[in-house]
């Protein structure tokens, strides 16, 4: 297959129906493709809610020299 650049403007516009129509094909399936990698579980959150603790208005933030 030539590159884009070499072809024609004809070539071009029938590249592009090609691809939109391939495009509206998977468009018709009505697919929901989630990439993420899953929701961390209640005990996953729970490790990192000290973290969240650490600095409140009580702190002491002041150094010592």
């Amino acid at each position: 297959m030539k590159s884009y650049s070499e072809m024609t403007k004809e070539e071009l516009i029938s590249q592009k129906n090609i691809l939109l129509e391939k495009y509206n094909d998977y468009v018709a399936k009505n697919l929901k493709l989630d990439m993420s990698r899953g929701k961390p579980s209640s005990k996953q959150l729970n490790v990192s809610n000290e973290i969240f603790n650490i600095i409140n208005s009580e702190s002491n933030f002041i150094a010592e020299d």
